[in-house]
């Protein structure tokens, strides 16, 4: 609330007398030149934004390349996956993912599915050779099968085979 007086007072003050006659003003109170008080505002402008460094999501492909060496084989189907999650038709809901993870050790907390996307990939990395297969095949089963829906219909239709 302080902040928004002050905002609004100096935007008053601006209004009134003018940037030009504010900031020499300002200097004279500070006992600096105009020029050298405009380089301190530039300067506190700078570290300020550089402090706000925007977090962007890492892609697949940079999630794997953090995780120690991968064999090419097991690092493609890595990819698959993470690109079938990005995409998704691997876990498709927050609620799906958070449960693989628990599944799988991993005790996380997002508020959604793409934050979820470096556990999910270290949870795949960490899985054996076999298991990952497994759930790449299952993920191919389903890939044209859609939502969660889609598939109970299907299973429905075959006579409850899953």
């Amino acid at each position: 609330m302080q902040t928004e007086f002050l905002d609004l007072e100096l935007q008053l003050l601006v209004a009134k007398h003018g940037r030009t006659r504010l900031m020499q003003g300002l200097a004279r109170l500070e006992n600096v030149s105009p020029e050298q008080l405009e380089e301190r505002i530039a300067r506190l402008s700078d570290k300020t934004l550089s402090r706000k460094k925007v977090k962007r999501p890492f892609s697949a492909e940079e999630i794997i390349a953090q995780i120690e060496p991968v064999p090419a084989s097991r690092r493609q189907e890595l990819i698959t996956m993470s690109r079938e999650f990005e995409q998704g038709r691997f876990l498709p809901q927050l609620a799906d993912a958070l449960r693989f993870c628990a599944k799988h050790g991993q005790k996380v907390r997002a508020r959604s599915r793409r934050d979820l996307l470096p556990k999910i990939v270290a949870v795949l990395a960490a899985l054996r050779e076999d298991e990952l297969r497994e759930i790449v095949g299952r993920a191919h089963d389903t890939a044209g099968g859609g939502g969660s829906f889609a598939r109970l219909a299907n299973a429905i239709m075959r006579g409850g085979e899953d």
